[in-house]
This record gives C-alpha cells, sequence and structure tokens, in this order.
C-alpha cells in the first residue's frame, strides 16, 4: 500500500500520503466488518436454511443441525475471503487513482518550471 501511495517515488510518504493511505485504510476496514456482518446475521442463516429445505432432512433432526453448520462454514471459508480480497482490491486502486491525480498536475507543474528555465 506504502508503494501504490509513494506518488512521488521518493521512498518515503509525506503526510498528504500518510492522510490518503490511512483514510483507504479506515474506509477498507468499515467495509470489512459490514460485509462480515451482514454475511453472519443474515447471509449464513438464509443460505443455510434454504439448503436444509432443499434436501430431505427431517425438521429439527441432527442432520439439520450438522447441514446449516457445513454451509456456514463453507460460506466462511470461501465467501468472506473472496469478498475481502475484492474490498482490498478497490482499495488499492481508489489508492492508486487517488494519489495518480496529484501526481500528474505536480509533474506537469515541474516541467512547465523546468522548461522556462531552459528557455
Amino acid at each position: 500500500m506504502f508503494e501504490a501511495a509513494d506518488h512521488d517515488h521518493s521512498g518515503g510518504i509525506d503526510e498528504q500520503e500518510f492522510s490518503s493511505i490511512m483514510a483507504v485504510c479506515c474506509g477498507q476496514i468499515v467495509s470489512r466488518m459490514i460485509v462480515y456482518y451482514l454475511i453472519v446475521i443474515l447471509g449464513v442463516p438464509y443460505v443455510a436454511e434454504k439448503v436444509v429445505d432443499l434436501l430431505p432432512i427431517e425438521n429439527g433432526s441432527h442432520w439439520e443441525t450438522v447441514t446449516e453448520t457445513i454451509v456456514g462454514f463453507i460460506i466462511f471459508s470461501f465467501a468472506i475471503p473472496l469478498l475481502w480480497n475484492y474490498i482490498d482490491e478497490s482499495s488499492r486502486k481508489k489508492l492508486v487513482k487517488k494519489e495518480d491525480k496529484p501526481a500528474a498536475s505536480s509533474n506537469g507543474t515541474k516541467n512547465a518550471a523546468t522548461a522556462k528555465k531552459t528557455n
């Protein structure tokens, strides 16, 4: 993330770059929390119930509990990491886009100043 935020390629980050990193990280953490709790509260019970309803399993049986547990495990093992990877990648892209804009304008300013000095 630091490499993406280092738009002037100085090898370090200045105050503005640090602020950008913190803003993206905070947004990323909030997004992860929202996704996690939506899946835990809404997604897992709903999907597990629908899977159990599709299968010929007696309501209230041990197999119903086992099936719901397996479905929940599968969702946590695959859905949450995939969604978090998507959040991480979109956060990184936002940081790169955010930092490319000032870099382009500052390079243009430097190039204009260099052109004036050489003339």
